[in-house]
């Protein structure tokens, strides 16, 4: 009989990435990446204001009721505006043109109001 040695095998240790809070409730989550900002609960209603937002700005630009954003300056800086910014997506035509790096330091939005699950109304 030929003697076997076992080895105890290393497992090299996965960081577990940290526990975040939502931008928008009290409910804690794990982000599958660091750029996600909002629960599994919260994400899905936040994806439905932001399109309906951005749809009711491009049905006014479509209708002839609003300028394309390239047609102003930036509301911070004064360059080139390029995108029109929402401050609050419970507003959707209260918007300002910004350029790319201004909209990009001015960070999220405000949310209109969220309709959570029933365990954050209990």
């Amino acid at each position: 009989m030929i003697p076997v040695t076992i080895t105890k095998r290393s497992y090299s240790t996965v960081e577990r990435p940290r526990l975040k809070k939502c931008y928008h409730c009290p409910q804690t989550f794990y982000p599958k990446n660091d750029t996600k900002i909002y629960c599994l609960d919260c994400h899905d209603e936040v994806d439905r204001q932001k399109k309906r937002a951005h749809n009711r700005i491009k049905t006014q630009i479509e209708h002839g009721k609003m300028l394309r954003p390239t047609s102003y300056e930036c509301w911070d800086c004064g360059k080139p505006a390029d995108r029109y910014d929402h401050r609050d997506y419970g507003k959707p035509l209260d918007v300002q043109p910004v350029c790319l790096s201004c909209n990009s330091k001015r960070g999220p939005a405000k949310l209109g109001p969220i309709y959570l699950p029933r365990t954050f109304h209990e």
